[in-house]
């Protein structure tokens, strides 16, 4: 098997809606990011059992003594999901040992991490971001949505126009 890197405009648009929506998530936030303004986000692509990364980087502004631990929390968050073969890392979050939300499998072969926001903004940051550049579909977002019960995401689509009210699916 061979991995298809993501092409370079592929990754163009994803740099772009990861500004894009971070804006929207702090927006959704509020007071309730006590403050943050980025993270550290990655992209995987797998085959089987393992995963190779496409892109890393930092989002938004993080304070210098956070990113080591928003990069390595932005790792296992993926690599959880990955090997548990959950839709959300928030299925097998435990933050008493460090496991948090914050990673999606982002339809195919892709899974998406954040971390640096709150958990749920990390989750709808990474939702909004595979919605936008098309590689889940409202379905995906659904699901996962009800998996954490991220009022977060739910808020972001409503004010994309995905969903009409609070009594709405999502």
């Amino acid at each position: 098997m061979k991995i298809t890197a993501l092409s370079p405009d592929k990754l163009k648009l994803v740099l772009e809606n990861l500004k894009l929506s971070l804006r929207l998530v702090l927006s959704e936030l509020g007071d309730d990011a006590n403050g943050r303004e980025g993270g550290y986000f990655r992209l995987f692509s797998s085959i089987g059992y393992r995963l190779f990364e496409q892109m890393c980087c930092l989002v938004g502004s993080v304070e210098p003594d956070k990113i080591k631990k928003y990069e390595e929390l932005s790792a296992e968050k993926a690599i959880r999901a990955h090997k548990k073969g959950h839709v959300s890392s928030w299925v097998s979050r435990d933050p008493g040992n460090l496991k948090f939300g914050g990673a999606i499998h982002a339809g195919g072969d892709l899974f998406m991490s954040f971390s640096g926001l709150p958990e749920k903004g990390d989750e709808a940051l990474m939702l909004v971001v595979a919605h936008r550049i098309g590689v889940i579909s409202m379905r995906d977002v659904s699901t996962i949505v009800k998996i954490s019960h991220n009022d977060v995401a739910r808020r972001c689509f409503q004010r994309m126009g995905k969903f009409a009210d609070e009594r709405s699916s999502v």
